[in-house]
């Protein structure tokens, strides 16, 4: 996790929080608490990965649809 922190800091730093690579740091992250059991927290990541990929991406994109996965996923384990 620690790893992954860094790494949205430094895509954070190198092309804004906006970005699709801070999108993937963030769905990394949210993959990280999921698999830790930490839901309510992955979640939080998911959205906000989810948030960036439709400001970049079109929604029918697979990495939109994916997150979207991901998040109906984690609420029906919640």
């Amino acid at each position: 996790l620690a790893l992954y922190d860094k790494s949205l800091a430094v895509q954070r730093k190198a092309f804004g929080d906006r970005h699709p690579p801070a999108a993937t740091a963030y769905g990394n992250i949210a993959d990280v608490y999921n698999d830790q059991s930490e839901y309510t927290k992955a979640l939080a990541f998911y959205h906000k990965s989810l948030a960036i990929k439709l400001e970049n991406l079109d929604p029918k994109h697979p990495d939109v649809t994916s997150t979207q996965r991901k998040i109906e996923a984690v609420k029906k384990k919640m």
